[in-house]
């Protein structure tokens, strides 16, 4: 009678959690802002591209608590996602195509079309109840624009940040956590003319040179979230998080400061399952839930992954544009690839940009005795290589 209680309370109370959070996200509306018609998203990996962006959580990943920290409740001995690295490019100008800039006559070539560059890395250990990360992205983009004074606009942002995170179960299959973060953002607008496109040569060198320039300052954040996780079969998980509540302003010393990180409300239903050495995960995401600036059609993500012994493959939908991915498991590491698809228009299906990203990513799991318990690359379930126990 006592658990029937407590599974009626979990449920209410998670309904009412929901319902408040879509209420206050309504009251908010009319603050979003208009900045870029990307929506940018700063927590996601190769490994969650590849499966259209979506994020499975599990309690044997330790960098969890960059989706939502309500995770670290279910955090089961000691987490250690040890690298989670990638680097990324995309746009339509190759490698080849950089003798296009030798040329001033030949830049009319690139109008309209963007360039992108971009990369992440983080490492993040989990307790049962706590966890730390230190994290670092990077994102350029680039846009040649005005022929009759031709120059090159680029937007950049460069961020590293820490994280400590805390969670408490409100039942036996219900959690909240919080993430209280410190951000140091370089990150603006800038301009490179024509005579630095032409001279410069190397257009990558320019582009990454201009984030030099731009502006730095510090902030603090915090994320909330709230993670439902019965005991049942296929690990079934409903998850809210509350990512930069209230927006992560900047501080800075100079006359300008860099732009915040703007507030993400994400609804996320996934469900994974790993048995005899294979596995499988899925789900579904709605994100900025609270911001009426972003289209309904760029707010779904979905997709899904198979484990397949050595390699892992993944499919998915992000911002309405097909994505698919592949891993290699190097036994202790995991080699991920992805290839998806950025919505630059303001409704999903009008203006692709098309980007790779590739990367290596390593976990280790430890009993309390911080005795090695597990390593490897991960899958949905965070399906790890046991080893030997000693005793």
């Amino acid at each position: 009678m006592w658990q029937n209680l407590h599974s009626a309370f979990e449920r209410k109370f998670l309904l009412g959690w929901m319902v408040a959070l879509l209420c206050v996200g309504l009251l908010l509306w009319p603050i979003s802002r208009v900045e870029a018609q990307e929506t940018f998203e700063y927590t996601q990996s190769v490994k969650d591209l590849g499966r259209g962006g979506v994020r499975i959580p599990s309690e044997t990943d330790g960098s969890m608590m960059f989706y939502n920290p309500a995770m670290l409740a279910f955090t089961k001995g000691i987490r250690w996602s040890v690298l989670d690295l990638g680097l990324g490019a995309g746009g339509t100008l190759g490698a080849g195509e950089q003798s296009v800039l030798q040329n001033a006559g030949n830049l009319a070539t690139l109008y309209g079309n963007n360039i992108w560059l971009g990369g992440m890395g983080r490492t993040a250990m989990s307790f049962p109840n706590w966890g730390m990360a230190i994290y670092g992205n990077l994102t350029v983009d680039a846009l040649l624009k005005n022929p009759a004074f031709t120059t090159m606009s680029v937007a950049a942002d460069e961020d590293y940040g820490f994280l400590i995170g805390g969670a408490f179960n409100l039942g036996p299959s219900l959690a909240f956590g919080v993430n209280f973060k410190r951000v140091t953002r370089t990150g603006g607008t800038a301009n490179i003319t024509t005579a630095q496109l032409v001279a410069g040569g190397n257009l990558n060198t320019l582009l990454t040179g201009s984030v030099a320039g731009l502006p730095v300052g510090t902030g603090y954040g915090d994320d909330v979230g709230l993670i439902w996780k019965p005991n049942v079969t296929a690990n079934p998980i409903v998850s809210i998080c509350w990512q930069d509540l209230g927006y992560t302003s900047f501080v800075s010393t100079g006359p300008v400061a860099p732009p915040p990180i703007e507030d993400n409300l994400v609804l996320g239903l996934s469900a994974h399952q790993d048995m005899l050495g294979v596995g499988w995960g899925a789900g579904l995401e709605y994100r900025h839930i609270d911001n009426i600036d972003v289209d309904i059609s760029k707010k779904f993500n979905a997709g899904l992954e198979l484990d397949l012994a050595l390699v892992d493959l993944r499919y998915g939908f992000y911002q309405g544009w097909p994505g698919y991915g592949a891993s290699i498991d190097l036994w202790f590491l995991s080699i991920d690839a992805a290839y998806y698809t950025v919505e630059l228009g303001p409704t999903a299906g009008q203006q692709p940009d098309y980007r790779y990203q590739v990367g290596i990513s390593f976990e280790a799991g430890f009993d309390p005795f911080f005795n090695l318990s597990d390593i490897g690359g991960g899958g949905p379930g965070g399906r790890n290589r046991h080893l030997k126990q000693r005793r």
